[in-house]
């Protein structure tokens, strides 16, 4: 196919592309390729093979001269534009054989030939965009663009920043309004490799990453001269990077980051100009509560649940708390899981608003499936969150829910190694058969994205490191439940950073929904509900940082 045809199919498709899509999707099935337009198939293939063509050309070029960065930028170029048209499959392991061997190529030549670039710092930020919205297209409804940093630029008012932290080569691109480049500013070697190797495992290690001259303290110094200039902030992060809370980062005027400026943060830069046109206050009507979760739940009663889980209207609302057990990562039950949701429920029925609630056996995976054919306004699981890294191989109970099967892309392997722990979940984590056709109580990432959150306005998960997952990917985010939810429509998440708190989570809970319930933003909720979490005497970050809001 020359050019000139290639072309001219671009466009046709791209015209045509609104009355082709499936309902709630960006992608064609395979089906609709195969059977209904094989030109599409066979389109696609093409410009994969032309991808491939494209980095072997690439390759042979020495990536200091001109020529070598000229092919880089043509390889960025025609990629961004097959991904308008096509995003590749990731649950198909050819597809995801293309797209690591793309984004590799981006990734290491930018990183060998970057500072030889004349448009560097433009260079890195739209390298920084296509990765990250390599899969967004692919499971958003969303209007099917990929955004450039002018674009980005562009979406931004006087006073505004977006900031961008890549980890490979470890940056941070500051973007505003009418500048003519981002400006790059270099994370030191020395912070970079202690920013890598922080684990968030205890609370010592936590409490003095947040400490006034703690090293994030130190980063917010290198570039904060930078954004003096301004007041609001919308930043995204990538890879290890995406594990902190930069929120609550303790600037040298006294307050945190999230104090000083109107602070966002997103996915990608590239959500901007889309944030902007959602509404930040919301009117809720429906809730969904999920709490006070018994995991050891008897196999007739797993079935019993399970037969009945879609009836949710007759679920019972006696709350009650089992052992006694101070985080939220070990599979026991929550002691202050029944306060947080009896209070909630209490709150939310003040309000008017309509709410299911699901404890104890009820509390079950088919329950939350069911429930979500509802479209609630807010979905709340206060329970346990699990991520196992991807070396996690040693105990046989990981085995019952990753798949080691060569059939299974590792995309869709790593997001089975993190989720949320629902009724019933102890017999298949403690190594034990699933009952056949009978959901197993382990809500995974994968499964979150297999299903729709569109009408959802706030996703609240109340559980252990529900804001990471697996960081060592090349898009450069935390592969784990916020992808999933995020992706598939959730307009806003507030998720957690590490092992917290259960008493200081049910509390800080508490404070959050005094706060949207009086019509505060998510957001500045958050802020306020962390402010008294000081005052009632948690004053150390452990406490009460770790939980963010994504926008």
């Amino acid at each position: 196919m020359n050019i000139f045809l290639e072309r001219l199919l671009f466009y046709i498709i791209l015209f045509l592309w609104p009355f082709m899509c499936c309902k709630g999707q960006n992608t064609l099935s395979t089906e609709l390729y195969e059977k209904e337009f094989p030109v599409l198939r066979s389109f696609k293939n093409k410009r994969i093979e032309n991808i491939k063509n494209l980095r072997e050309k690439m390759i042979l070029v020495p990536p200091y001269t001109e020529d070598g960065a000229k092919h880089w930028r043509e390889f960025l170029d025609y990629v961004r534009q097959s991904l308008i048209i096509f995003p590749l499959d990731t649950y198909d392991r050819d597809d995801e054989e293309y797209w690591n061997q793309t984004l590799a190529t981006l990734h290491m030549w930018f990183y060998v030939m970057c500072d030889e670039l004349i448009d560097r710092e433009k260079e890195a930020y739209d390298n920084s965009l296509v990765s990250k919205n390599f899969l967004y297209h692919q499971f958003k409804s969303r209007e099917i663009k990929q955004v450039t940093w002018e674009d980005v630029r562009d979406a931004l008012d006087d006073k505004e920043v977006a900031i961008e932290l890549r980890a490979m080569p470890e940056e941070v691109l500051i973007l505003k309004k009418n500048a003519q480049t981002p400006i790059s500013i270099r994370i030191d070697s020395v912070m970079a490799e202690h920013l890598g190797s922080y684990k968030g495992e205890d609370e010592l290690e936590i409490s003095e990453m947040y400490k006034p001259n703690g090293l994030l303290s130190q980063l917010w110094a290198t570039l904060s001269p930078a954004i003096a200039d301004c007041n609001r902030i919308y930043l995204s992060a990538s890879n290890f990077l995406c594990n902190f809370n930069y929120g609550a980062i303790p600037t040298r005027n006294g307050s945190t980051v999230g104090e000083e400026y109107d602070y966002h943060y997103l996915v990608s830069t590239a959500e901007i100009k889309e944030l902007k046109k959602k509404p930040q206050q919301h009117n809720y009507n429906k809730a969904a509560l999920f709490g006070n979760i018994t995991y050891d739940v008897s196999d007739d009663q797993m079935k019993s649940y399970a037969s009945n889980g879609n009836d949710y209207s007759k679920a019972l609302w006696d709350l009650t708390r089992g052992m006694d057990d101070d985080t939220r990562g070990k599979l026991y039950p929550l002691k202050y899981s029944e306060q947080e949701i009896e209070s909630l429920q209490n709150m939310l029925s003040n309000h008017s608003i309509k709410t299911y609630s699901f404890s104890k056996e009820l509390a079950s995976e088919a329950a939350f499936k069911e429930v979500i054919k509802e479209s609630p306004d807010i979905i709340h699981l206060s329970t346990h969150g699990y991520m196992l890294t991807t070396m996690y191989n040693g105990l046989e109970e990981s085995k019952r829910f990753t798949s080691s099967s060569s059939e299974v892309s590792k995309y869709a392997t790593d997001l089975l190694r993190s989720g949320l722990f629902l009724s019933g979940a102890s017999r298949i984590w403690n190594g034990k058969e699933p009952i056949k056709g009978i959901e197993d109580g382990i809500l995974t990432s994968k499964e979150i994205l297999e299903m729709d959150f569109h009408g959802v306005k706030l996703v609240v998960l109340s559980a252990c490191k529900t804001g990471l997952g697996n960081d060592t990917n090349l898009m450069g985010f935390s592969l784990g439940p916020q992808h999933a939810f995020k992706v598939k429509g959730a307009n806003q998440l507030l998720m957690s950073l590490w092992m917290v708190d259960d008493a200081a989570t049910s509390l800080l809970m508490q404070y959050f929904y005094e706060g949207i319930l009086s019509g505060k933003e998510a957001r500045y909720a958050l802020q306020e509900a962390q402010h008294k979490m000081i005052s009632s005497g948690y004053k150390d970050a452990y406490y009460w940082a770790g939980f963010i809001i994504l926008d």
